[in-house]
């Protein structure tokens, strides 16, 4: 499956919905499983939006999935400049200070069973075990 969308939030949160139902049909684990899916990939989409591609209408996002018996895998890429993604994944989250930058990639860290970035941090890939 593939999205290609605008940096809006109302694409987002209505593409946010698509994956759900998707999941939902493909997937057979527990409703808590796919839950913690689209926190954190929701997390993820809108940093692609808001800070990758400034909320920018003229960018895209680009989200892509994989289902196999072993994992679901999500790509989320945007037309950002990148961040330096690796300093914010070595911390964690702090309950204390939500106002934290990154916390969106911790969120997702959280729900994830591996999160990491390639090209200089415009795609994040996200992998949940099954």
């Amino acid at each position: 499956m593939k999205f290609e969308i605008k940096s809006i939030r109302e694409e987002l949160s209505e593409v946010r919905d698509e994956i759900e139902s998707f999941l939902i049909t493909h997937l057979y684990e527990e409703e808590e499983f796919i839950q913690l899916i689209l926190i954190g990939l929701y997390e993820v989409m809108v940093n692609a939006g808001e800070h990758g591609n400034k909320f920018d209408p003229n960018k895209n996002v680009i989200i892509t999935t994989a289902i196999t018996k072993k994992f679901v895998k999500f790509t989320v890429e945007d037309e950002g400049e990148g961040f330096d993604w690796e300093s914010i994944l070595e911390r964690d989250l702090n309950i204390e200070n939500l106002n934290d930058r990154g916390k969106g990639v911790l969120i997702a860290k959280k729900c994830f069973d591996f999160v990491y970035y390639v090209k200089g941090g415009k795609r994040a890939v996200l992998i949940k075990l099954r």
